[in-house]
């Protein structure tokens, strides 16, 4: 196991910081098969879901509505970065 420390700018979209979008890409790939219930914007999976109706995703529910509407499938895996700030 090679562990590693890189600091990079932070930036409230997760996966536009350099080194957590090359290792998301290293294991995610090409998003296919991939769920993220907080996708924000630049989500590199394929089936995504914010509660923010502007935002570009599939779905727009609670976080829990919609993995509870996903019961019974099969994925890749999932993504978790949900919303964050020092007063949450």
């Amino acid at each position: 196991m090679k562990i590693s420390r890189i600091w990079a700018m932070p930036n409230k979209w997760t996966f536009t910081v350099k080194p957590i979008k090359k290792l998301v890409d290293r294991y995610v790939g090409d998003g296919k098969g991939w769920i993220d219930p907080f996708a924000g914007m630049n989500s590199p999976a394929e089936i995504t879901n914010d509660l923010n109706p502007n935002l570009n995703t599939i779905y727009h529910l609670d976080a829990k509505d919609f993995l509870k509407s996903l019961s019974g499938s099969l994925f890749n895996g999932a993504i978790f970065d949900p919303p964050y700030s020092p007063t949450q």
